[in-house]
């Protein structure tokens, strides 16, 4: 099934969404649209005639407008390829150096909370990942304007395990580095910076400000701990772009949606909005890591979005079309302003478009998005609570006038559009095309929590009149490489964790070491409760196979396999390395709606006590109270039992407590 790539504004994707719009045709869908519209009979010529102008121009050359977080396009395209065997050496050697520059460092984060890194472990899960083929070459990736552009990117998969993530690295860069020792020292502070990101989740950085600043500083706070010259022109370089993001997240400056139009190099573009209310809003063009290159005052207009159409004709080669939507000042009109854009500055605005009173009902654009078919544009009416149809009558790709309403939150069950600040069409696998909204601002989050939930208007007809208003989960927009989760195959399991695509059946094969040839099915699971499962195996697990999942439905696997490891307890004469320190991680899958599995590590033998309580502390299971050796273990826990909500597993080893907490969805 084909499905769209998600990026967020720095360009780097973190998920996939399912983009099967119907091929209904394009006058079907105006007709429909006019059916439903209540204008005079003027207005009615008046649209027919323009529909007619529309239908005869040529097609234009842009794609479907990328809206925001749900279909948002990537800057610099995305093509990574296995990285090839000098290029593995290179990141292993990197590893190694960043495991023995001591055991631990101490950055402070954007809100200045001291935050530790254990080197070793850093270094590990690097490895790992590079072992496990989630590391790749980027090969499309251009460099923009003045040598700057693409690094490395980081897709999370939104889990607290990191297992699941991927890296891109600039093949250029990787080649460069890895063949030549001495840079080394380059490649570590990615691998740094990129290992930030890997540990953000919607929770801790709900916005690329944030996110940005935190990885910044833990980049430069290595670089002081490693004596890198200040002199150094790239220190200098890395020390500016960290105190860019740092002064972007500390303001609190409401930025509104950055875009990159095809062309434009590292140019980006965007909405400064005053918070106070008593200046101006402003347009403005940057580089990152560089102030503000040009500025456009918005006047007596309020700005709440901005959309961008590349490389636009009547403004000639190199320019394109900026709309900023908002309203007038102190009036309850609505207000599109057109710019001319390029390198070069901003012209403007080169018209401006005025929909509200005193012709029509006071009504106040908040959020637009364009639909699959380009002369229909979606705008959010946040005055009203609801969701209008504009159409491009004149061909000149510009909404002319409202011909329907979408959604309004006055109809019985859509009530929550009254708390909607954005829209982007979106697909859903079962229900087909609709729009999504967001309850934050106009760029949705740009971290996604797959277990948090969406507002889903479907539209599977497409006549542009939403159907219902549905709360979905969100991981049901969400498509993932199948993936083996932490804790990681041992020898002697009966089940591994699976990671996959909703409602998609992933089969665990045996393989040989390069996934070459899958010798045998050994398991499979139905991703019904969400996007991680408990997979049984026909037969327990050797040490040293190969095992691979592979996705039954679209084929897609992992590029390597993973290694079943020695199990602990009677295999430690095998020279297994015992675990550092004593640790309880994460269950998995979590949340869940019967069993999950729960895993611990002790440097020592030792008693262990392994319990788990509900919110208000009461105790609700007791999985393990004795004495247990050194080594890593797992026990799966059986919740279905346990009423919908959240608890708590608490291990007490060693002298030690630690407490994570999970939740039980029925």
């Amino acid at each position: 099934m084909p499905f769209l790539r998600v990026y967020d504004s720095s360009g780097k994707p973190f998920a996939d969404f399912y983009l099967n719009f119907p091929l209904i045709p394009m006058l079907c869908k105006r007709e429909a649209i006019m059916k439903r519209a209540t204008w005079l009979g003027c207005c009615w010529m008046t649209a027919m005639l323009g529909m007619a102008v529309w239908a005869s121009r040529p097609s234009p050359e842009d794609p479907p407008f990328p809206n925001a977080t749900m279909n948002r396009d990537n800057p610099y395209g995305c093509s990574g390829r296995p990285l090839y065997p000098h290029e593995q050496v290179g990141v292993q050697r990197a590893c190694d150096s960043i495991a023995s520059r001591g055991l631990m460092f101490i950055y402070r984060d954007a809100d200045n909370v001291a935050c530790t890194l254990y080197t070793p472990v850093v270094a590990d899960v690097i490895r790992q990942q590079m072992q496990s083929g989630r590391m790749k070459a980027e090969t499309l990736a251009t460099k923009g304007r003045r040598g700057r552009g693409f690094v490395a990117r980081t897709q999370p998969d939104s889990l607290e395990s990191t297992w699941g993530d991927l890296i891109n690295i600039s093949a250029d860069l990787l080649s460069e580095w890895a063949i030549v020792p001495s840079k080394t020292k380059y490649l570590e502070e990615v691998l740094i910076h990129e290992y930030i990101h890997k540990r953000q989740d919607s929770l801790t950085c709900r916005n690329l400000r944030h996110a940005e600043a935190d990885a910044w500083r833990a980049t430069m706070t290595w670089k002081d701990t490693m004596h890198w010259n200040p002199g150094d022109q790239h220190y200098k370089d890395c020390r500016h772009t960290m105190l860019t993001w740092e002064s972007r997240y500390a303001s609190g400056t409401d930025y509104v949606r950055f875009w990159n139009p095809r062309g434009a190099g590292s140019k980006l573009y965007g909405i400064i909005r005053d918070t106070s209310a008593l200046g101006e809003d402003t347009l403005i063009s940057f580089d990152y890591g560089d102030i503000t290159r040009h500025s456009y005052p918005l006047g007596a207009t309020r700005g709440s979005d901005l959309m961008i159409l590349s490389d636009y004709l009547p403004f000639g080669p190199g320019h394109h079309l900026a709309m900023v939507f908002g309203k007038a000042a102190g009036f309850n009109v609505s207000r599109i302003l057109c710019f001319n854009i390029s390198d070069d500055g901003i012209i403007g605005p080169t018209d401006t478009l005025d929909f509200g009173s005193p012709i029509e009902s006071p009504m106040c654009f908040y959020a637009a998005a364009q639909s699959d078919d380009p002369g229909l544009f979606f705008v959010l009416d946040t005055l009203n609570d609801r969701i209008v149809n504009l159409l491009d009558t004149d061909a000149d790709r510009i909404p002319d006038f409202i011909v329907s309403v979408y959604g309004d939150a006055a109809w019985p069950g859509f009530s929550a559009l009254q708390s909607a600040r954005g829209i982007a069409p979106t697909e859903h696998p079962f229900l087909g095309p609709g729009l999504t909204c967001n309850e934050e601002d106009v760029d949705f989050p740009d971290m996604v929590y797959p277990y948090g939930t969406v507002c889903f208007l479907p539209d599977p007809n497409g006549d542009f009149l939403a159907d219902a208003l549905l709360i979905l989960p969100t991981y049901e927009f969400l498509t993932f490489m199948p993936a083996l989760q932490e804790p990681l195959p041992r020898a002697g399991d009966a089940s591994v964790s699976i990671y996959g695509t909703w409602q998609h059946a992933i089969a665990v094969h045996t393989c040989d070491s390069l996934a070459d040839t899958l010798y045998q099915l050994i398991g499979s699971v139905q991703m019904t409760h969400g996007i991680n499962a408990v997979c049984a195996l026909s037969a327990p697990l050797g040490a040293g196979q190969f095992i691979i999942p592979v996705d039954l439905e679209t084929g897609e696997r992992p590029l390597l396999p993973t290694e079943v490891g020695i199990s602990s307890g009677t295999d430690r004469e095998r020279s297994y390395p015992l675990p550092k320190y004593p640790r309880l991680h994460q269950n998995y899958p979590n949340p869940f709606n019967a069993a999950t599995m729960i895993a611990y590590d002790l440097p020592a033998d030792g008693k262990v006590t392994l319990r788990v309580y509900d919110i208000v502390g009461r105790e609700s299971a007791v999985l393990k109270d004795g004495f247990v050796e050194a080594g890593s273990h797992r026990v799966m826990f059986d919740g279905s039992g346990l009423a919908s909500g959240i608890y708590f597993i608490r291990l007490d080893a060693g002298g030690i407590t630690q407490t994570r907490k999970f939740l039980v969805l029925k």
